[in-house]
């Protein structure tokens, strides 16, 4: 199609031909040509300024150009400056503005358009969302709030603005604003779990049990949500909240389900040891073994989970792999006052075990137990068990199961007042510890 250079009516008609038929580098120079000849109030240079708007910005997705983009904005406003009342060229000349403007520019902008806001309440929504949204790029948390907050008034049943508006106040620190915001947007989003998940992890931040109790159920909504897709890390999440909630078995199945997909070592082992301590908590000794030895058998010189299973050893009764492990964590850290204060409860069970069949072995293994718990009081003179198994090692010696020298009791007594002064007031070995302290003046005659 050949045209005359002065006919703008020959190059309106291809320049929208072109455009119909999606040939945008063909759209740009016939409009330019409209531009140049035409009147230049005329709607028809007006719509080729619109029409290579469009065309520019097509070119600039495509070829992922944001120079075309810039081009894109500047033809827009031309149209703008022609057309101020058209809303959809107004709406279209925003988007502009938040694809190649960068955020001060947007804000300008938008101000400047908000200085006569449109009377539709969508059209006046759309400018402080996009204001809002510019604001938070900017980090200016308190102008974007308040921007999603008009937005909200103006448009209330908005599917994006509670959770732009969240967002901005968990940026700003403002928790709770942004739980309330974010159960606006799950009511408004159903079908989105991302939405729960975040609120979750809000919940979780928070660090107590009122709000971990309302993470449990947010996680348990979002899992439900994604089905099998769930990241493990959600799972594992999960599973430690359950035992913050005292959720034991609730928890064990957690991080069950967490061990049964996760593929990342390190994640196995962290699952793993916590999932020991669990049992351990429970008293589920025989898991918590199993479990703890297929944590250590990758984590072998991890002090606290040697000492943990060697407790649940001395708890069933195996002295003989309870002192293994105890020896294992005091050859690993020779002043660790847990795992010194271990062995000497170890020690107190076996004087325990032989008591009077073989009282000089008994004797050994407690006074064995008094020098590690004074290797732990002198690492630590605050850890209260090492004052506790001291007590009970020396009142054991005084008797004729041990030594059978009094002068234990002195020593007896000593520790077990000064465990009666570290420990925790609501520590529940207080009550044993003040009845062998009775007793031990009862037996020296005061």
């Amino acid at each position: 199609m050949s045209v005359n250079n002065k006919d703008t009516a020959a190059y309106y008609g291809r320049m929208i031909a072109y455009n119909e038929t999606k040939a945008y580098d063909k759209v740009i120079p016939d409009s330019e040509a409209v531009i140049a000849n035409g009147d230049e109030k005329s709607d028809e240079v007006a719509d080729a300024y619109a029409k290579q708007a469009s065309a520019y910005n097509e070119l600039a997705k495509s070829k992922k150009d944001k120079s075309l983009g810039a081009k894109s904005l500047t033809a827009m406003k031309k149209y703008i400056a022609l057309k101020p009342k058209d809303a959809t060229g107004a709406q279209f000349y925003q988007d502009l503005v938040s694809l190649y403007s960068d955020p001060t520019t947007q804000i300008q902008e938008y101000t400047q358009a908000l200085r006569t806001p449109p009377t539709d309440p969508k059209a006046a929504s759309n400018l402080y969302f996009n204001r809002g949204a510019a604001y938070s790029q900017t980090k200016q948390y308190d102008l974007a709030i308040a921007d999603f907050n008009k937005v909200a008034t103006l448009t209330p049943s908005d599917k994006e603005v509670f959770i732009y508006l969240a967002q901005n106040q968990a940026a700003k620190g403002d928790r709770d604003g942004a739980i309330a915001s974010y159960s606006k947007a799950i009511a408004l989003n159903p079908e989105n779990p991302d939405l729960v998940i975040t609120r979750a992890g809000l919940y979780v931040d928070k660090q107590d049990a009122a709000s971990f109790a309302k993470a449990d159920a947010d996680l348990t909504m979002y899992e439900t949500k994604v089905g099998s897709t769930v990241d493990p890390e959600v799972l594992l999440l999960h599973a430690q909240i359950k035992r913050s909630l005292g959720k034991t078995d609730e928890a064990i199945a957690m991080y069950l389900r967490h061990l049964a997909v996760e593929k990342n070592p390190d994640q196995i082992s962290v699952s793993t040891k916590q999932l020991g301590g669990v049992y351990f908590g429970k008293k589920d000794y025989a898991n918590a073994i199993k479990t703890y030895s297929a944590y250590l058998s990758k984590n072998g010189k991890d002090v606290p989970v040697l000492v943990s299973r060697a407790t649940a050893y001395r708890l069933t009764d195996d002295t003989d792999k309870a002192m293994a492990d105890a020896n294992a964590a005091v050859g690993i850290e020779s002043n660790n006052a847990n795992a010194l204060t271990e062995r000497g409860f170890i020690n107190n069970k076996i004087g325990d075990k032989v008591g009077e069949a073989d009282p000089d072995k008994a004797g050994a293994a407690w006074d064995a137990s008094i020098a590690d718990c004074d290797k732990a009081i002198a690492a630590n003179g605050k850890y209260a068990l090492a004052y506790y198994c001291k007590g009970f090692a020396a009142y054991k010696n005084a008797s004729d199961k041990g030594k059978a020298d009094v002068k234990y009791l002195d020593t007896a007594l000593d520790a077990f007042n000064k465990f009666i002064q570290v420990a925790a007031p609501t520590d529940p070995l207080i009550a044993s510890a003040k009845s062998a302290v009775a007793d031990i003046k009862v037996q020296k005659g005061g």
